[in-house]
């Protein structure tokens, strides 16, 4: 929204030939509480002085010799390129107004000077100008935020893709050590059983070898939750007799159940019945 304050210190430029002229626009202009006014008597120093300080509105007379306010708003818009250009036209002639509006002015004041008219159609264009600022510097900002957005997303979008490929790559890896693991299987793996629950074992071994039967047919359905299930059994029982490996083993197939890892769980079964075979359970 623009306020009061940023119209009356808007930067003006009165432009006019005749210095009675331009003395009275000033005291008009100061008179309403304008605070930033400046003149010249030379259309030919209007282009280079708004490329300077880019007036928020330029107070043009048509009627001047060695170059006319039309041929200034000419110059004006190789400055004001695909913008909005800021110039109140001054006329006595009223043929000149559709001419005016033609080549770009925005509005126009007659001759004689009207005070309130000066005053209203001043305190309007400027409005309207510092409002089209304000816009096209609200629009920069929203495109700006919009290449934030976009390169953020661009960021997020290379992380994900970064975090895939190291999640694949440490899936591979991991596979590979579980073949390297089933291929150093020694030929005997030796168990001491506490004295309390030896005479368990050989029951616990043969429903574990049953389970090796359960595991290959849930997956034969992929069935997940029973294979994560039976992995989790696995672990827990191999804890509480003292089998490592198959506590090991159990942990790894849960492992690749939650993940829906078919391969890793079919591989893993394997293990569990080498491991089966090759376990000695010592006196």
């Amino acid at each position: 929204m623009v306020s009061a304050s940023d119209i009356l210190n808007a930067s003006i430029l009165v432009v006019d030939d005749q210095e009675a002229n331009v003395a009275l626009l000033e005291q008009m202009l100061r008179g309403a509480g304008y605070t930033s006014i400046a003149s010249t008597m030379d259309p030919r120093e209007v282009c280079g002085l708004h490329r300077q300080h880019r007036y928020a509105l330029i107070v043009l007379d048509l009627q001047m010799p060695r170059m006319d306010g039309f041929q200034v708003m000419e110059g004006l818009k190789d400055i004001e390129k695909e913008d909005y250009l800021p110039v109140l036209v001054i006329t006595a002639q009223p043929g000149h107004k559709l001419r005016a509006l033609e080549a770009g002015a925005k509005d126009f004041i007659g001759k004689p000077f009207d005070l309130a008219e000066v005053r209203t159609r001043v305190r309007n264009m400027l409005e309207v100008r510092l409002l089209h600022v304000a816009l096209k510097n609200h629009t920069a900002l929203l495109e700006q935020t919009l290449r934030d957005v976009e390169a953020s997303r661009e960021v997020i979008r290379r992380q994900s893709d970064e975090v895939r490929r190291l999640y694949d790559q440490v899936v591979i890896e991991q596979k590979l050590s579980e073949r390297l693991l089933l291929n150093v299987l020694p030929e005997v793996i030796a168990v001491r059983p506490d004295e309390e629950i030896r005479p368990l074992v050989p029951a616990f071994l043969a429903h574990r070898a049953r389970d090796v039967v359960a595991l290959r047919a849930a997956l034969a359905g992929l069935d997940f939750d029973a294979i994560r299930a039976l992995g989790h059994a696995l672990t827990e029982t191999g804890r509480g007799y003292g089998f490592d490996g198959i506590t090991e083993i159990g942990s790894a197939i849960e492992r690749a159940a939650h993940h829906q890892d078919g391969e890793t769980v079919d591989s893993r079964i394997s293990h569990l019945s080498e491991y089966l075979h090759r376990v000695h359970v010592k006196e």
